[in-house]
């Protein structure tokens, strides 16, 4: 059961590190390994930002 045990739980719009930390999710870069269009339920993918300049 992991449920809401991560460290980042309430974080949101907090900064968590240096501004120099950018994480994106990025489904949809062409011609990678694991890259597609539409998610295993057939949402369109896109890029998501996780960490931006340091902030959650």
């Amino acid at each position: 059961y992991q449920y809401k045990r991560s460290f980042l739980v309430g974080k949101r719009e907090q900064k968590i590190g240096s501004d120099l930390i950018n994480i994106d999710d990025n489904a949809i870069i062409s011609g990678r390994v694991g890259s597609s269009v539409f998610d295993g339920e057939g949402f369109p993918c896109r890029n998501k930002k996780i960490i931006e300049s340091g902030h959650f």
